[in-house]
């Protein structure tokens, strides 16, 4: 096997959770380009037979791990007008 692990990543606007958002309190999820609605519409064609296991596998939402010693130096671009800036946010502090 010649796979070997990141020493660091790279994350611009990145989506760490997707599990279905089902109701979004976000200012953002509407009215801008990318919105909940078609958020969910991408992760379902992305994952298609996968997409019941987002709630539970770290591969696939890394926002479910719950270790992430692990994890690689990460630096993370996000911008306050995406829906995804809260998430982004979210999974910074994980990462602390």
């Amino acid at each position: 096997n010649n796979f070997k692990e990141p020493k660091a990543l790279l994350l611009i606007y990145p989506s760490f959770d997707l599990r279905p958002i089902m109701n979004s309190s976000n200012p953002y999820a509407d009215g801008y380009f990318l919105t909940c609605d078609r958020m969910n519409q991408l992760f379902s064609v992305y994952l298609q037979d996968h997409l019941k296991y987002a709630g539970t596998d770290p591969f696939i939402s890394p926002f479910v791990e719950e270790d992430l010693a692990h994890f690689p130096y990460t630096v993370i671009i996000s911008a306050e007008c995406d829906p995804l800036c809260k998430e982004a946010e979210e999974f910074t502090y994980k990462l602390k």
